[in-house]
């Protein structure tokens, strides 16, 4: 009887730490709210007429039609329906999201009217409407309610379908604080408008770029009018709302493959960013189930809807900017990407995580000491990297790994992990050790000799299967189909290598700068192709990335570097290598035919972005500081805009003053008149010597002499290097 009594207690104890408070089930009864059908929903409807709203940089007139107003919260409507004709307009401030919207909807404007327009609100446009015209309580009838279905309209804003974050959690949390610069969206057609004033970047214009898709593609995204951030370059001045400080985490592990996270939880130091915060997003791996979550000590609810990365507090209290949180979260989980939280900040954060694990693993991640027996079959390892990190990841080996040590000139400690079901019986393409092992330490060498040892890491585990390159851990598969002419092994190697260099332990400020990261690794690996296999592979393996982009192209698929991840994976790392690559002809000395300018800039550039947070400004004024030449037009075109230059050339051959002279026309379409590139020229002369010619081109038509050479001029090889990523076609004229 005293075991019950005290059993008994105990839940009565646990009941009231666990029990919801007051205001929380509230908010989960207004959450539902907001996804009430409408059929049938009790509401207000009125006639309008030439009413204009502006919210931000949208104009939307409600020229004549009736409107709806639906689901209340704290007695305002938060959804309005308004079936007639009217206007929708938006003005895209910056020219990287203009290029991005051309992408998306194949036009750089929004102008478009409306038969129906779905709005979901948290801001004033209801009282502004009160104030015009009379509204009579009546409910959404059928014919309504079923025009408002089938504008979908409803659909692209309930968080269903992969949204970054909860709409409904961002509405409401807006709704409690009412204002005029409240949450605000809209839907009309194929085009969705939304102001969130509680996102980084406030204003996301989306489309339905394929017709009957089951996501809007976010077009554009941008911050408030009252920024006024209109110059490429400081899109990058995001003000994020938190950031993570520090990580503290603790997991137990278990599973076939050691790494399902049965408990665990993480210790947060969040860095609150804006005043008046209440409610509070971050985000973890959606395969991550959370527990629970604890403030200072104490329980707090939270809000997070299953598949969903992103997470929301809902705190007792409002805190202020430059506060910070102490989190802690308590999860589990298996197949996960990563096993901490993380912010919308990308920022790098100091870390250590305290694994607990089955002994019959190796368990290989950044920092990781020296493994401890904590008895019944576990042990633990602590890794704690020396320097902040932003992505951290751990790799579980079973035992039956061997470690192979390997040789590297540049005396780094190398180990290759080999393990027993990876060889040349069971796979048709395994590359046996005598290719594969030393493609890898070539790689290893040839970029330690041109850029030091790499960031952040002081031996280097090579493993074949896995993971994604980590500092200290690379990911070079082994099974590998080699094929003739192509940079095979060496490419493979070379590209995650350069990762240690240019991968995880980049700093970057934002989104809008990952594609230097894909644009280095991929670039370096072609440049170690170059050294390793002379000849071919490099410019093949080259125009062949310029191939696939040209058909992404011209599928209408091509897209602004600086948009971030919105890039889609190909274009981001073929694009962005052939930047590099157009910087690095940009930099070649063409009298030593020498790349010396080009490795100090790569140098300048390690040390720069590793060290600290960086901007696209910032590698602007790198690249222009080591090609002494201006470079806004290159970046305009390349970085913040889409498409690429044809150029059609003739040339003739002219004597001249004993010597002999080149006459060229060169015409440029589908690029801006503004658009300005150097192009090296080879001129092959009857005598078999060459002259070389860096020639900068610009607007739509130039007209130009080379020469005089005392040679004669055979031929000329427009583009040589393939020093513009462009489509080129030559025509020889006789004199």
């Amino acid at each position: 009887m005293r075991s019950l009594i005290v059993l008994l207690l105990l839940a009565l104890l646990c009941g009231s730490l666990f029990a919801e408070s007051a205001e929380f089930k509230k908010f989960k009864d207004d959450y539902a709210t907001l996804d009430q059908d409408l059929l049938n929903n009790p509401g207000e409807v009125g006639t309008i007429s030439n009413f204009v709203y502006r919210k931000d940089l949208a104009t939307f007139t409600f020229t004549q039609g009736q409107i709806f107003f639906l689901r209340y919260v704290n007695d305002r409507p938060t959804t309005a329906i308004f079936i007639g004709k009217g206007n929708a307009t938006v003005e895209i401030p910056s020219h990287v999201e203009r290029q991005s919207l051309k992408y998306a909807s194949g036009d750089t404007v929004v102008h478009n009217d409306f038969e129906i327009i779905t709005l979901r609100f948290a801001d004033n446009f209801d009282l502004q409407i009160r104030e015009k015209f009379p509204l009579q309580q009546k409910m959404l009838g059928w014919k309504d309610f079923t025009v408002a279905k089938q504008s979908q309209g409803e659909f692209f804003f309930r968080p269903i379908i992969g949204h970054t974050y909860d709409n409904f959690f961002q509405l409401l949390r807006s709704c409690y604080e009412r204002a005029d610069d409240g949450f605000f969206f809209a839907d009309f057609n194929r085009f969705t408008f939304i102001f969130d004033p509680n996102r980084p970047e406030e204003v996301v214009v989306g489309y339905e770029k394929e017709g009957g898709a089951a996501a809007i593609t976010d077009a554009c995204i941008f911050q408030r009018k009252e920024r006024a951030i209109y110059d490429d370059t400081l899109v990058s001045s995001i003000p994020y709302l938190n950031t993570i400080l520090s990580m503290e985490a603790n997991l137990h592990l278990s599973g076939s493959e050691g790494a399902n996270i049965d408990s665990g939880y993480c210790d947060i130091s969040l860095l609150l960013q804006r005043d008046s915060v209440k409610y509070v997003n971050f985000f973890m791996h959606y395969n991550l189930d959370i527990d629970s979550i604890q403030l200072a000590g104490n329980r707090v609810d939270f809000h997070r809807r299953k598949d969903f990365a992103v997470t929301g507090l809902v705190l007792s209290s409002y805190y202020r900017a430059n506060d910070t949180l102490s989190l802690r979260v308590f999860y589990h989980g298996k197949n996960y990407l990563s096993p901490l939280p993380y912010t919308a900040d990308p920022a790098a954060a100091m870390v250590k995580v305290t694994l607990n694990g089955p002994k019959d693993f190796t368990y290989i991640m950044p920092g990781a000491g020296t493994p401890e027996d904590i008895g019944k079959g576990k042990q633990r390892i602590v890794a704690e990297p020396m320097q902040p990190i932003a992505q951290f990841q751990f790799r579980a080996y079973s035992k039956s790994y061997q470690a192979i040590p390997g040789n590297s000139l540049s005396g780094m400690p190398l180990t290759f992990l080999k393990s027993p079901h990876l060889n040349k019986n069971r796979f048709e393409c395994f590359v046996p050790d005598e290719i594969y092992q030393p493609a890898v330490t070539g790689a290893l060498d040839f970029f330690a000799a041109r850029l030091g040892n790499p960031p952040n890491a002081f031996d280097m585990t090579i493993y074949p299967e896995g993971m994604l390159s980590i500092p200290g851990h690379a990911e070079i598969t082994q099974v590998y189909c080699l094929v003739d002419g192509t940079g095979g092994i060496p490419l493979v190697a070379g590209t995650e290598l350069a990762r240690q260099w240019f991968g995880p332990s980049l700093r970057p400020a934002t989104d809008r700068e990952y594609w230097l990261g894909d644009g280095l690794s991929t670039y370096l690996g072609l440049m170690y192709t170059q050294a390793a296999l002379p000849g071919a592979p490099f410019f093949s393996e080259l125009l062949s990335r310029r191939e696939v982009w040209t058909m992404l192209l011209d599928r209408q698929k091509d897209q602004p570097l600086a948009t971030g991840d919105r890039v889609a994976d190909t274009v981001r790392a073929y694009k962005s290598a052939w930047v590099i690559h157009m910087l690095r002809e940009m930099m070649f000395d063409l009298e030593k035919q020498s790349d010396r300018t080009f490795l100090k800039f790569l140098q300048e550039l390690s040390s720069t972005v590793n060290n600290r947070r960086f901007t696209n400004a910032d590698f602007i004024r790198l690249a222009e500081k080591h090609t002494g030449r201006d470079l806004d037009s290159f970046f305009a075109q390349w970085l913040f805009g889409i498409g690429m230059p044809e150029y059609t050339v003739s040339y003739t051959i002219v004597p001249k003053d004993n010597q002999f002279a080149i006459d060229m026309n060169v015409s440029v379409d589908r690029v801006s008149e503004s658009f300005s590139m150097p192009v090296i020229i080879r001129v092959a002369h009857e005598d078999g010597s060459n002259s070389f010619v860096r020639q900068t081109i610009s607007g739509k038509q130039a007209g130009f002499q080379l020469g005089p050479f005392a040679a004669q001029p055979k031929e000329i090889i427009f583009n040589e290097f393939a020093s513009v990523l462009s489509k080129d076609k030559v025509n020889k004229v006789k004199a």
